[in-house]
């Protein structure tokens, strides 16, 4: 698997459209962690039980995803490594109309602009 100096990977998508498939695929690629979106804009690392910070989040890559019967059922899959225990983990992510606040807070927090493969999965 190609990567740069963050480590961020940066193969292309390998068709994934749903959600299945995508948390299927990554869970493949080592990603079997979950990062669980709080309200106090951190993420929770089942792993360990650690929060980190959205802000201090280093992603890995990232999926953004529409239901296939309501457009408006957005989501992001996000990906990243805990900055605690290292474990890889995934955060399932609403935006949109229906974000939560707890969603909405780590988005808020979240550097996705320095990812530079939005929207490809790891091999």
């Amino acid at each position: 698997m190609a990567s740069d100096e963050r480590g961020d990977h940066t193969t292309e998508a390998q068709g994934a459209t749903t959600l299945i498939e995508v948390l299927d695929q990554l869970r493949d690629d080592g990603f079997t962690g979950q990062l669980i979106a709080q309200d106090d804009g951190t993420v929770k690392c089942t792993s360990c039980g650690e929060s980190t910070p959205a802000t201090d989040l280093i992603v890995d890559g990232f999926q953004r995803l529409e239901g296939a019967s309501d457009p408006s059922d957005e989501n992001i899959v996000v990906w990243a490594r805990c900055g605690s225990c290292g474990e890889g983990g995934v955060a399932t992510i609403g935006f949109g109309p229906n974000a939560s606040d707890a969603d909405q807070a780590v988005l808020d927090g979240i550097d996705l602009d320095h990812v530079s493969n939005g929207g490809a999965l790891p091999d």
